[in-house]
């Protein structure tokens, strides 16, 4: 029985080194930078949306198909953000959507979900075990390899949760107004207070009515920064930050393919933390 798995185990190996390296595909660019933490260089991994592209504008073309077509894993994130995605794949390809591991928050006025499900280290906790998971089941011989890196990436994390809680501790100034509310599960998880958010939904820009709520919102919360994003465009967050003498930074909710996952969140939150003592 051992000689027959050895022997079923060495040609699922040599069936990989004939074939090339696994051919992982997300939808977006972090789900390709928090696989590539398990798989590392195992296998070919390929984003479908480039960076700087806000998922929630993407529409994918012929050879984005062919790319989905040809993979041995596919990975979706869900809860919305790549709709699309879903009705491109056979039946019989390998498919992951990371939403329907993790608990998910509702998004305006309790309409759909809020799918930025990546921004938050507890639920990538989650991924990191289900990527693990489906690496060892689709290249056995590889498995310790993955593991150790599983290990390895959530120690990472572990590491940063710490961290980013030990840094909040005393302070009591946790409010923040965002153009877009992608920090949604970042923020429950370190109870940081959106009193605000300029753009609810992708392309809708607010009404001069709600640029004046956001306004005395500022100024009642006395928040020091305003945080845009690089893959949005929104005149409505300048008008505000020159209302009301707040400055104006970004928060990447993507980030770039082959960036670190941990320090990309740790630089957000950096980020975050400052505008606290503005």
């Amino acid at each position: 029985m051992r000689k027959l798995l050895i022997l079923i185990l060495s040609f699922f190996a040599w069936t990989l080194l004939v074939n090339g390296k696994i051919l992982i595909v997300t939808t977006i660019v972090p789900l390709a930078n928090i696989t590539k933490a398990i798989a590392g260089d195992s296998a070919e991994i390929i984003p479908l949306i480039p960076p700087g592209v806000s998922p929630h504008i993407f529409s994918p073309t012929p050879q984005i198909i062919k790319k989905i077509d040809s993979a041995d894993l596919f990975i979706t994130n869900g809860a919305g953000l790549d709709f699309w995605a879903k009705k491109f794949v056979s039946e019989d390809k390998n498919l992951l959507n990371m939403s329907s591991y993790v608990p998910l928050i509702k998004g305006e006025n309790g309409k759909g979900y809020n799918p930025h499900i990546w921004l938050s280290v507890s639920n990538v906790r989650i991924f990191a075990t289900v990527i693990d998971s489906e690496l060892c089941s689709l290249d056995p011989v590889d498995s310790v390899y993955y593991n150790r890196r599983k290990i390895l990436f959530i120690k990472r994390l572990d590491s940063l949760d710490v961290a980013i809680k030990i840094r909040l501790a005393s302070c009591k100034n946790r409010y923040i107004v965002l153009f877009h509310p992608s920090l949604a599960y970042f923020d429950r998880e370190y109870n940081i207070n959106e009193v605000a958010v300029i753009e609810k939904s992708p392309g809708k820009e607010p009404t001069p009515r709600e640029i004046m709520k956001i306004i005395d919102k500022v100024r009642k919360y006395k928040i020091k920064v305003l945080f845009a994003e690089p893959q949005l465009n929104s005149k409505s967050v300048k008008v505000i930050a020159s209302e009301t003498g707040a400055k104006l930074d970004y928060i990447d909710p993507i980030g770039n393919l082959g960036e670190d996952y941990i320090i990309f969140l740790k630089n957000n939150f950096l980020k975050i933390e400052r505008s606290f003592y503005e």
